[in-house]
Order: C-alpha cells, then structure tokens, then sequence
C-alpha cells in the first residue's frame, strides 16, 4: 500500500494523473490523499479536466 501511496504521489506530482486518479491508485478516498499532499506541501492543481471526472463520478454515485 505504501508502494501505491508513492507511486500515485510521483505521477500526481507530474501531473501525470489527475486526483481522482491518483487517489484510485494509492487505494485512498481522495481526502485522505489531498492530506498525504498537503503533508508534503505538493499543492493539489484542479482544472476542468478534474472537475469532468468528479461530475462523472457524482452522476455515477447519484445512479445507485
């Protein structure tokens, strides 16, 4: 878990993956992983393709 946590940390860095994405891939709610990065003071950049895939993700959860 602590491989993934790095991992997800790195790519999120380079903006290789977007939060969502990163959260996913360190197996973490993404709160919980916007505080591993506030941590480590790696400001959490949020643009429109971000915003896309958490309106996706509400109209995901509002299904069920």
């Amino acid at each position: 878990q602590e491989l993934r946590r790095e991992l997800a940390v790195a790519l999120f860095r380079e903006e290789r993956l977007t939060l969502g994405q990163a959260s996913r891939v360190a197996e973490m709610d993404q709160l919980a992983f916007q505080t591993v990065l506030a941590d480590r003071e790696i400001p959490v950049h949020y643009g429109i393709a971000e915003f896309r895939e958490d309106l996706r993700t509400l109209e995901t959860l509002d299904r069920r």
